[in-house]
């Protein structure tokens, strides 16, 4: 078998592993949500048993992120240097080759581990849980195939790289240096996955506190009362049955959104059910002494004409249009805004 038969040879099984590991993560995510009955359960259709128990199971999670999510990164990994072995041709990949093997032997007897631990009946039965294992058994020889070298020279070549690593001794120290750099590619690849698989995981267990208890903290926080006159702008009907009140700066990118976007979402659906009280909090050190930095220079000025602006019957106007341009242009802009709006 050619080389490039055996790295085709080694993608197709990584691409498997990929499928089923992102498959079992995707499941993952989905009984963590809580919707599992409208969701397609593939080992109850194909292998008659479920997989749910032992994906939610203690022993299918490790430092923080499930077992399936680790394995999404590692078959990553593998594929990134199977990649880069045939894209670099000789320059890479005699080292990414032999990195695959090694990072692929890690794996295996990983596997190994865990297959015990499903047939010995400690964790509940997972049909593609064994797949995944299976695939990365057959994975190991076909990467061994891959170097084209046997047990003596894989070891001479693990030497060397230690060799290196250790105290720098290389016979070309700059593209010794350069294959450095592949194999940090390679690790960069895998953080991102992590990375990616973890704010998943962290999304999902945030979303899994239930409604009774988010509505437990709200009504544990202490009431404050909030004065409302008509010195507030206010979008809405003054008999509204619900207000909200809105603490905002013209210069905070998190007010612009909601006033771009949510509020206008929110007395839409909410007609004259709602009203939207506003209440300037402009985060200048000109106009707001209690704080210690000048997060935003221009937002007293701002706030200043919105005053003169819902003095005159237009603060609306100027908000939204405040809040459409930004902030950038300074005094200028804002002269401009009011000037538009017929301040």
């Amino acid at each position: 078998m050619t080389s490039h038969r055996r790295q085709i040879l080694c993608l197709i099984l990584i691409a498997l592993g990929m499928i089923v590991s992102g498959y079992l993560l995707a499941r993952t995510f989905t009984l963590m949500e809580g919707q599992a009955p409208g969701a397609v359960d593939v080992c109850s259709k194909f292998f008659g048993t479920g997989c749910d128990k032992t994906l939610l199971s203690q022993t299918s999670w490790k430092l923080g992120l499930p077992l399936a999510g680790w394995g999404v990164v590692y078959f990553a990994a593998l594929a990134c240097l199977i990649v880069m072995a045939m894209l670099l041709g000789e320059a890479f990949a005699t080292e990414a080759t032999v990195g695959a093997f090694l990072l692929g032997a890690a794996g295996a007897c990983v596997s190994i581990a865990l297959s015990v631990l499903l047939f010995s009946g400690r964790v509940p039965f997972c049909p593609l849980c064994i797949a995944v294992h299976a695939i990365n058994l057959m994975l190991l020889p076909a990467l061994w195939w891959q170097t084209g070298r046997n047990a003596s020279e894989l070891l001479q070549e693990l030497r060397a790289g230690i060799r290196y690593l250790w105290g720098g001794q290389a016979k070309d120290p700059r593209e010794a240096r350069w294959k450095v750099v592949g194999f940090l590619t390679v690790l960069l690849v895998a953080i991102v996955m992590y990375q990616w698989v973890l704010v998943q995981t962290e999304i999902r267990k945030a979303s899994d506190k239930g409604f009774e208890e988010i509505a437990a903290v709200y009504a544990s926080t202490p009431k404050q009362e909030v004065p409302v006159t008509a010195a507030d702008a206010r979008l809405g009907p003054d008999d509204a049955p619900a207000s909200l009140g809105v603490f905002s700066s013209f210069q905070c990118p998190g007010c612009r959104t909601f006033a771009l976007d949510i509020a206008p979402r929110l007395t839409r659906r909410f007609e004259d059910g709602l009203a939207v009280i506003f209440k300037n909090f402009p985060l200048g050190k000109d106009c707001n002494p209690e704080l210690q930095v000048d997060m935003q220079p221009w937002a007293c000025e701002a706030a200043w004409t919105a005053e003169a602006a819902h003095q005159q019957g237009k603060f609306w106007p100027f908000h939204d249009a405040i809040f459409a341009f930004g902030l950038k242009g300074g005094e200028e802009i804002i002269m401009q805004i009011a000037r538009n709006v017929g301040l």
